[in-house]
């Protein structure tokens, strides 16, 4: 900010100065001013595979539903301290393949963040697995713990085989982002 004094008034103000000075009167110019800033995002998560070998279903018959993975929860989500904003996570997964080039749908997985699928514990976070990630705000939101307590969710997941499925082994690959937007 910039003081515009014309010729008149800095000789007046010159004079109150000095009647200032010699009175031993202190004064003090005051010249106030924005200031800004920017404080960026910042996000760390960690995602563990609980299973040594990756999430295992085992073997089951065709026509069962509800088919608990090995390990159950198999993956934690852990938002750690440092992150300043709440955190959207989304899971999706291949077509799961098999034998002869046969496959096994990804609509087949189920996944939750607590283990209780039948009752849902009272949520309503039940996700089916897809081939592309849902979109916004994902599945589960986590709040950021802002320099507070880490925060870690679990991720259980259950198969359903159809009834007409060919036997064989499939494999699958999951896929779990998080992120801000």
């Amino acid at each position: 900010m910039e003081m515009q004094i014309n010729k008149y008034a800095t000789a007046s103000l010159t004079a109150i100065i000095a009647t200032l000075l010699l009175l031993g009167i202190a004064f003090a110019v005051e010249v106030p001013t924005t200031a800004s800033v920017t404080v960026n995002e910042f996000v760390d998560v960690t995602i563990t595979d609980l299973g040594s070998t990756g999430i295992t279903f085992g073997s089951f018959d065709p026509g069962t539903t509800d088919n608990v993975a090995s390990p159950n929860p198999a993956v934690d989500i852990t938002v750690e301290s440092p992150t300043n904003i709440d955190i959207n996570v989304y899971l999706k997964g291949t077509d799961w393949t098999g034998p002869a080039a046969l496959t096994l749908a990804a609509t087949n997985v189920r996944y939750d963040d607590d283990a209780d699928l039948v009752g849902d514990s009272g949520n309503a976070l039940i996700g089916t697995l897809t081939t592309a990630y849902p979109t916004s705000p994902g599945w589960l939101t986590v709040t950021a713990p802002s320099g507070g307590v880490a925060v870690t969710t679990s991720v259980y997941h259950w198969l359903d085989i159809p009834a007409y499925q060919y036997a064989g082994a499939y494999t699958s690959t999951f896929t779990y982002k998080a992120d801000s937007s």
